[in-house]
């Protein structure tokens, strides 16, 4: 899953981290990736957001902080059901806001795979860049990869075409290429994705239609190759 869970708000600004909790559990994933996720926030009841979702499903997890202001942290977070090995936060190249790739090993079934989990930024320009530095991290990796993410870009961006140079968009190529994944008022696109590398295969690709968030979250069902 990847779940841009906007620091537990709706869209009308309601705290919704136990309905999003509910959405996770209802949904059966296994490994989930989060973005703009809140610790010690006052805006989200100074709740470290990743711990409490992670003791509510009885989960794994690892977190990646982009932003700290004074111990107030805001950034991308990975839940699993299987064990985390290790991880890495690595800080992308940014604008305004800095933004980050959380970067886990985990181990399925004796099986390793790396899961990385992004949230890029708002212009063009600055995307670019960024999945130009993801696309070189990719080619240091020797396990399978996963690559799931508020791309915060269109299916037919020179950002997701680079990325899609060495991964496999799972939307795309399960014929749900045009389904939004983010609606407001008179704004409607799909800007969150789950990527695979070629030794994993997809199966499913699916949208819930949750207003917990303003992002909808997206599941894939993929088989691992031996």
């Amino acid at each position: 899953m990847s779940y841009n869970i906007h620091h537990g708000k709706n869209l009308l600004g309601i705290y919704t981290l136990d309905q999003i909790a509910n959405i996770i559990k209802d949904s059966e994933a296994d490994i989930i990736g989060l973005q703009e996720v809140d610790s010690n926030f006052a805006r989200s009841r100074f709740q470290n957001q990743l711990k409490y979702l992670a003791d509510k499903l009885s989960m794994n997890y690892v977190y990646g902080d982009n932003v700290n202001i004074i111990g107030a942290k805001y950034g991308n977070g990975i839940l699993s059901k299987y064990p985390i090995v290790s991880y890495e936060n690595f800080k992308i190249p940014s604008g305004r806001e800095q933004r980050g790739l959380l970067s886990a090993v985990i181990d399925i079934n004796e099986q390793k795979i790396n899961f990385l989990n992004t949230h890029l930024g708002l212009t063009a320009s600055e995307r670019l860049v960024q999945v130009q530095a993801i696309s070189k991290y990719l080619s240091t990796l020797s396990n399978k990869v996963i690559l799931v993410g508020d791309f915060n870009a269109m299916y037919n961006s020179r950002e997701v075409h680079e990325i899609s140079k060495k991964l496999t968009d799972v939307g795309y190529v399960t014929n749900n290429n045009y389904i939004s994944t983010f609606e407001v008022p008179f704004v409607s696109r799909r800007i969150d994705y789950i990527f695979i590398s070629s030794n994993i295969e997809a199966k499913d690709y699916r949208i819930i239609r949750e207003r917990a968030s303003d992002h909808y979250p997206i599941v894939a069902d993929v088989k691992i190759k031996r």
